[in-house]
């Protein structure tokens, strides 16, 4: 009986593991497929419902249940900041507050298909808005690159040194 019971467990426990794995599998898929189906929108601005609110920016869902992210530094009319304990986003200046549920305008700037994930800017965004947000990506991404050069031409003068002085070099 013991033994039965131990099987039963096992089998159980693995059940349950497989189970949460296909679950998490099943919305990365959707994720990937929302992306995928809202690329052809981008640059196009639609109405939202604020669904989440964290201290880099606030998520917000379509009618059609596609959710993404708008980040703070996207938003431009104010200096905003995340307040935890009441989990809304205040403006500094003029006070403006985004809350879950509030109802909100948001421009599909960015669906990344192979993360699944979808960057939205505020809706009175413009082409420029989408424009320069491309450029400051690019502008990061060069700096990393630049930055990892760098690095390794650091790393090869300290190699090149060493060398001189064992007298490899």
């Amino acid at each position: 009986l013991d033994k039965y019971e131990a099987f039963v467990k096992g089998a159980a426990e693995n059940s349950s593991r497989t189970e949460r794995n296909a679950e998490m599998l099943e919305r990365d898929v959707d994720d990937i497929m929302k992306a995928q189906y809202m690329r052809r929108y981008i640059g196009e601005t639609f109405p939202a419902r604020i669904s989440g609110t964290v201290k880099f920016g606030i998520f917000a869902e379509l009618e059609n249940s596609v959710e993404g992210l708008i980040r703070l530094e996207d938003l431009h009319d104010d200096y905003y900041s995340y307040d935890e304990e009441k989990r809304i986003i205040i403006g500094e200046r003029r006070h403006h507050i985004y809350k879950i549920g509030d109802p909100i305008s948001v421009m599909i700037a960015k669906c990344d298909v192979l993360t699944g994930s979808i960057d939205f800017l505020p809706g009175d965004a413009t082409i420029q808005n989408i424009n320069r947000f491309y450029r400051q990506k690019r502008n990061q991404q060069n700096a990393r690159q630049d930055y990892r050069r760098g690095a390794k031409r650091i790393a090869n003068r300290r190699i090149e040194k060493k060398g001189r002085k064992d007298g490899r070099i």
